[in-house]
């Protein structure tokens, strides 16, 4: 992506407590504690690109989607234990550092550079490099005290490095935290954290492809997955059955969901476009929806928040089972 060059006609925006609050779908009285403090540390002023430049982002994104990307699936699994890999030497090397464990596809964490992002419906320029970065914290938090406080378990299936669990033992230390990922590194990285930061965490093996029915969860428990679903693509339906067949209290998904795009708006379009092409997550909600209608789940929550340039991917939906 090139140098974006704005204009004097120009709009900026900033995120703030209200901002976030209807980002969320709620009011900024009920933002909680935590959400308000990373607010309140991190830069979230922005640009909305005018015209010229988001016609040239626009042009980037279709090059883009005419150039060969990796599609998700079953055979990225190298990539996956790579890249963990990579954090786990980062996090021994650094002596234990959690900060080491932010994955290295957040473009900020290797180079300080601004990248452009989706944001209602606009192409936006953010201040800050680690705007994405920071918009998440504050959405893992809101996540954790908003869904997660009422269980005494939390499962992560495709946890990776065990970022999100750290961050959420520093909010509610008192829960048990499930770490499950098909890499092996994770599971590294899982133990090293439980011994050096005396974390209640531990890790295992776990294909979201073909799941165990024989690891089961605890009660009062919430499923969790965050950026991971997408990797199945349309092959979603054994994680779906297996979420149904443990009878968590909750199931939470922070993923790109395909359906909330709106196929005759040029920015959804853009969006579904990338989405279809990296072979992400399809007919999830889909399911979710026709299982409503059958009685059998209740979807509690369903939003849009932020998207990276290419797709919306920061989504949540939280659901059930009847």
């Amino acid at each position: 992506m090139g140098t974006i060059n704005l204009t004097s006609s120009s709009l900026s925006g900033h995120l703030g407590l209200a901002e976030f609050a209807q980002m969320f779908g709620t009011t900024s009285d009920k933002l909680p504690p935590t959400c308000r403090q990373l607010i309140g540390q991190f830069n979230f002023a922005y640009t909305v690109l005018d015209a010229p430049a988001r016609d040239a982002t626009i042009l980037n994104v279709l090059k883009i989607l005419e150039a060969d990307l990796p599609v998700s699936g079953k055979s990225r699994i190298a990539r996956w234990e790579e890249g963990w890999g990579e954090n786990l030497n980062a996090f021994i090397n650094s002596g234990y550092d959690i900060n080491t464990l932010t994955p290295g596809y957040y473009k900020s964490f290797h180079e300080k550079t601004r990248q452009v992002m989706r944001l209602h419906g606009e192409y936006v320029l953010p201040e800050d490099p680690d705007f994405e970065t920071n918009i998440f914290a504050v959405l893992r938090a809101w996540l954790c005290e908003t869904w997660l406080k009422d269980v005494d378990h939390v499962y992560e299936f495709g946890c990776g490095p065990a970022h999100n669990l750290a961050a959420f033992a520093r909010i509610f230390p008192n829960k048990t935290y499930h770490g499950l990922d098909w890499a092996r590194p994770s599971q590294e990285i899982i133990n090293a954290l439980a011994e050096a930061h005396h974390l209640p965490i531990d890790g295992s093996r776990f294909d979201l492809f073909a799941p165990d029915p024989t690891y089961t969860i605890a009660p009062r428990a919430a499923i969790l997955t965050i950026g991971a679903l997408e990797q199945v693509g349309a092959n979603c339906e054994p994680f779906l059955q297996y979420c149904l067949n443990q009878s968590p209290q909750l199931c939470v998904h922070i993923e790109p969901l395909y359906e909330l795009y709106d196929p005759d708006n040029l920015f959804d379009y853009l969006g579904a476009r990338y989405h279809l092409k990296r072979g992400y997550l399809m007919a999830y909600l889909t399911h979710l929806r026709e299982l409503e209608a059958a009685g059998k789940i209740q979807i509690l929550y369903l939003k849009k928040h932020i998207g990276n340039l290419y797709q919306d991917s920061w989504n949540t939906v939280v659901f059930q089972p009847c």
